[in-house]
């Protein structure tokens, strides 16, 4: 045999064999503990990307640490000016601080320095987020580096979406926005609905905010409401290309909710417009995605409030503080009701997770329910706020009254319980056998007394 060909089969060998090898050589290693570290949390999710945790914070920064360890690995501040944290006042010779505060409360918003609850997105090394400042961020994610910023006339808080070339993302002043995602460059913008670049321009209370869009097949969903004589709610699609409205649907009501996008049809939930005899209903309206017709509609009397508004392939999920609805997703027709022994006003959302079951919070209890038909599977005991965030391996991992704790639904069996000082501030998030969350930090008025919020890092398997 040749050297050449001896080389080609040992190169052949190695080929077939570094796929096999590698991930016993790169296998994430669990630490046995977990870390807690000062922080101002706010709505913001933790990010975890190649062992590195990325969040921003109540006190206007964007943190990266080490997801191991907890170390701080670097900071950035976003704006300027006054901080909902701590923040350093220079009195120059010949005036007094509270003229430097009074000077700096009334700089425009656009010049403070703000909160930070958008969740960041990361890919190609980049990391982007928006903040109060008014603000998106591009920020090189091994260096902290601020590749660069791009400015809105409203605070940017829901999550920018991203692709191969592009960022997408809504800002309080009613606009879409479509950049290069590497320079940060314009490369259109849309009005949520008809007129938001002349409702933001007018002085007065800001209008509501777009909701978080929905990006598909080259086409963005976004919906809004507006206060006015009659209020509406306004559900477009828009070409990301060319910033061009595919169409729009202006419909009688407010406080709608995210749009959700499954399949070709586009879900919304909103509540209509009650009048002095008539009360107002919720309404889920199912559109065709590609030209906005209205499929079909369900109306529920309104009592107080709604949460939890999801949809899957088959089925359309909501709440009411007191019943939960399964719909038909195609037909809009009412599969299954159940009916809560305690009113739910003022508990916390999001009480169900569905997946193999549902499971939903009601009075002390928690209900595990038939997807399909509503029947009840089980009953365990929890605490009558106790929230489920997510499912692994049987396992509920959930909060309730300053606790984050871990239960096996087979047996309802608290396996492992974290206090802490304050609810989690967001989500908490499950990744590689660890749980990442955030409390926010409290003052109390009136009294001296501050309670500091933390960043946790909890091993899902023991609570440590």
């Amino acid at each position: 045999m040749a050297i050449h060909d001896f080389r080609y089969m040992v190169l052949i060998v190695i080929l077939v064999l570094y796929p096999v090898l590698l991930p016993s050589q790169t296998k994430s290693i669990i630490p046995d503990k977990g870390w807690k570290v000062r922080f101002d949390g706010s709505k913001s999710k933790p990010v975890i990307h190649h062992g590195i945790l990325y969040i921003g914070s109540l006190d206007g920064s964007l943190y990266a640490f080490d997801a191991s360890t907890g170390q701080k690995i670097w900071e950035i501040s976003t704006g300027s000016g006054l901080a909902s944290g701590p923040e350093v006042i220079v009195v120059p010779a010949g005036t007094d601080l509270s003229t430097q505060m009074n000077t700096l409360a009334h700089r425009p918003l656009r010049n403070r320095k703000k909160e930070i609850h958008g969740t960041p997105v990361i890919s190609d090394g980049i990391l982007w987020v928006g903040s109060e400042d008014f603000s998106i961020y591009a920020v090189d994610i091994l260096s902290g580096k601020t590749m660069w910023t791009f400015e809105t006339n409203g605070r940017v808080n829901t999550k920018p979406i991203v692709d191969d070339e592009r960022v997408f993302f809504v800002s309080e002043d009613g606009l879409l926005y479509v950049l290069d995602k590497f320079t940060g460059e314009k490369k259109m913008e849309a009005e949520s609905y008809p007129g938001a670049r002349l409702a933001y321009s007018q002085p007065g209370p800001f209008p509501n905010p777009p909701n978080q869009p929905v990006h598909k097949n080259g086409d963005i969903y976004l919906t809004n409401w507006v206060r006015g004589t009659v209020k509406k709610v306004y559900v477009s699609s828009v070409a990301s290309a060319s910033g061009e409205s595919n169409w729009i649907v202006e419909l009688e009501g407010w406080d709608v909710q995210d749009p959700i996008l499954v399949d070709d049809q586009l879900f919304i939930l909103y509540e209509t417009n009650g009048t002095a005899t008539e009360p107002s209903n919720m309404r889920v309206c199912a559109m065709d995605a590609s030209t906005g017709d209205v499929l079909w509609t369900y109306d529920q009397k309104k009592i107080h409030g709604f949460k939890n508004f999801s949809v899957d392939s088959e089925t359309v999920y909501f709440e009411s503080p007191s019943d939960f609805f399964a719909l038909d997703a195609r037909t809009g027709v009412l599969r299954w009701q159940y009916t809560f022994d305690e009113k739910k006003i003022n508990l916390p959302e999001k009480s169900y997770f569905a997946n193999k079951w549902i499971y939903l919070v009601d009075h002390g209890s928690l209900v595990v329910l038939d997807p399909k038909t509503g029947s009840i599977n089980k009953t365990l005991k929890v605490d009558r706020f106790y929230r489920i965030h997510f499912m692994e391996d049987g396992l509920a991992y959930g909060t309730s009254s300053n606790q984050v704790h871990a239960m096996d639904t087979s047996t309802g069996k608290t396996l492992w319980t974290v206090k802490t000082n304050a609810q989690p501030s967001s989500e908490p998030v499950y990744q590689d056998g660890m749980i990442y969350f955030t409390t926010n930090s409290m003052g109390y008025v009136g009294i001296n007394k501050m309670d500091q919020g933390h960043l946790y890092a909890v091993n899902a398997a023991t609570g440590n």
